[in-house]
């Protein structure tokens, strides 16, 4: 994974990219690209399914508590899935926000309104068939904000520590709910698709 952190007098930008690729009990590419077209069960793949709400037009995923410094984030990101072929005639699955709440939680006695921090979350994402053996993408996250007066006297270092810990969180959850669940969504749509053809 790749992160990156910075930090200026007035505000904060933090984010973190993760290769995604695992083997799938797949026979072959072409049936992996099938399974790249069923959005809903891409969604379950790369994400805890427990953390997955379908709306009309979207996806909403729901993110682990976050804490950076004296703020608490249990942001809510709505992301669009497309699959569609390349130049090259391979389906490519896409991941994009299209909208976030990130239910901000200040510690009591600092003073610090939710409305003037500013945040923007952005999640973006492709994934594509790994030959005829599984699938091999990358995800990634970005956060920015403004740093309110509260938090602008603290030492550079710590703004630095706090976003990269977040970014380490970040990493964890999205390579292990991917590692855990990957394969056994896809065995299960498996499944459930030679039914529809018997």
């Amino acid at each position: 994974p790749s992160s990156y952190m910075k930090v200026s007098d007035s505000s904060v930008s933090f984010g973190a990219t993760v290769k995604l690729s695992t083997a799938l009990p797949t026979s072959g590419k072409a049936e992996t690209e099938a399974w790249l077209r069923d959005l809903d069960s891409v969604a379950a793949a790369i994400w805890d399914p427990t953390k997955v709400k379908r709306l009309p037009n979207a996806w909403r995923l729901s993110l682990i508590s976050l804490r950076f410094v004296t703020i608490e984030l249990l942001p809510t990101v709505d992301v669009e899935l497309l699959t569609r072929d390349n130049s090259a005639g391979d389906a490519v699955f896409y991941l994009s926000s299209v909208g976030f709440d990130p239910r901000v939680k200040i510690l009591p006695g600092v003073g610090i309104k939710a409305e003037d921090l500013g945040i923007e979350i952005n999640v973006v994402g492709q994934m594509k068939a790994m030959g005829d053996k599984g699938v091999v993408g990358a995800i990634g996250f970005e956060t920015t904000g403004n740093l309110p007066l509260p938090l602008r006297v603290l030492p550079r270092q710590v703004l630095e520590k706090a976003g990269e810990a977040i970014n380490k969180q970040i990493v964890k959850f999205a390579e292990g709910n991917f590692k855990a669940n990957a394969g056994t969504v896809f065995a299960e749509w498996k499944v459930a698709t030679t039914r529809e053809k018997m």
